[in-house]
């Protein structure tokens, strides 16, 4: 099968084969030595999606690190996570 991958936010796409039933984290483990930065998770299609998640046929997945995720607030202010405990949806370790 064929994705896109974005390794950086200021590189352009890439066209990569992947296998069927790889898991972003196998991605990011197949690229790890390639980034200048951690990945704690990715964004597959638009969503934030932690890195046990499968990639399917025609997937656009951009790795993300914490400087990149951002929460928006109900009033519309936004936030960087910072502590990642914070965030139960990537269901993260927590801190400390």
């Amino acid at each position: 099968m064929f994705i896109q991958l974005k390794k950086e936010p200021d590189k352009d796409w890439e066209r990569i084969e992947a296998a069927e039933g790889l898991r972003i984290e196998d991605l990011y483990k197949t690229y790890q030595k390639e980034l200048p930065y951690t990945v704690l998770c990715a964004k597959q299609n638009n969503l934030i999606e932690d890195l046990n998640h499968l990639v399917k046929e025609g997937d656009k997945i951009e790795f993300i690190d914490g400087s990149s995720i951002v929460v928006e607030s109900n009033n519309g202010a936004a936030y960087g996570i910072f502590d990642l405990s914070i965030h139960p949806v990537l269901n993260l370790p927590k801190s400390g």
